[in-house]
């Protein structure tokens, strides 16, 4: 059994959570203060109206109820808009959603340092983000110094890459399985990093889709999902899990299977408003502490 993912109250990505609870709690103030300013201007008029027929010596019923009436109306106009915002915060994109061309990719490297290891599994899906899967291409290839890496991680093994060709042998096929497509990845930094090495190494351009891709991992913490596990993220939203852990094509098909919930979630409707990250950094602090060491630790 993995850690059970748990989530605090959702915020939207754009506006984050803090300004999304200031959002929450001037809503909920705003309603109680006018709740109150309603049943108090509600019950003077009463009072006044009933006035003549009171002892004077008495206070009047509404007088005598004002306090009570309007603790509980502005109770209840607080806790209404702060549902009604929460609501909106949560809001699903839904039917406005319009296809987006993404190319979901997936690495297995030898090792964890894009400068000196280097990619032998690449998966690429293509996935237009409302659920529909089309293409998958995968390619091995063997590094010219024969390294394999961990086997006991991506289970491949030296003889698996015997007859693999280079990469750059494969690289006009993977930049026309990119052409035009958004690049999405789980951990996004780390695959094109590798990626873009890799043409550098082959003496080739770098796709444009390397440079600005759409990270999931990223993503799901923007929305505060924890853990952010390709496996857990998958879980939290009804998504298939990986096939297996640790190959190239089972993680970008899990990957690109879990784009639909997550665009929803986070009410993504169009490719303008997806939050690219920059493919040539590392990612950032905040998601390196949330995280253990070495690079599968995401999946």
């Amino acid at each position: 059994m993995g850690t059970k993912t748990s989530y605090p109250i959702r915020h939207h990505h754009r506006l984050g959570a803090t300004r999304s609870t200031a959002l929450v709690a001037a809503a909920t103030m705003l309603a109680a203060m006018l709740g109150n300013a309603v049943v108090a201007g509600w019950s003077r008029r009463r009072t006044i109206s009933n006035r003549p027929d009171t002892p004077p010596t008495e206070p009047a019923p509404s007088e005598a109820a004002e306090p009570k009436q309007s603790r509980a109306a502005g109770t209840a106009a607080a806790i209404a808009a702060a549902a009604l915002a929460i609501i909106w915060l949560r809001r699903p994109a839904g039917r406005r959603r319009r296809p987006i061309l993404f190319a979901v990719v997936d690495t297995e490297t030898t090792g964890l340092d894009h400068t000196l290891d280097r990619v032998i599994e690449l998966a690429v899906v293509h996935a237009d983000g409302l659920g529909a899967l089309t293409d998958t291409f995968t390619w091995r290839t063997r590094p010219e110094d024969g390294r394999h890496g961990a086997e006991h991680i991506h289970h491949i093994s030296e003889a698996d890459l015997a007859t693999a060709p280079p990469f750059s042998a494969v690289a006009d096929e993977v930049s026309n399985a990119l052409r035009g497509r958004t690049l999405v990845a789980h951990n996004a930094p780390f695959d094109t990093r590798f990626l873009s090495r890799e043409y550098r190494r082959a003496g080739r351009p770098i796709p444009a889709p390397l440079l600005r891709p759409l990270c999931t991992l990223e993503l799901a913490s923007r929305l505060s999902m924890a853990p952010l596990r390709l496996s857990e993220v998958a879980r939290a939203l009804g998504s298939p899990q990986p096939g297996t852990a640790h190959r190239a094509a089972d993680d970008a098909v899990a990957t690109a299977q879990l784009l639909a919930p997550l665009l929803n979630r986070a009410g993504i409707a169009q490719a303008s408003e997806l939050p690219l990250v920059d493919g040539s950094a590392p990612r950032s602090a905040s998601l390196r502490s949330s995280r253990p060491a070495g690079r599968r630790s995401a999946i």
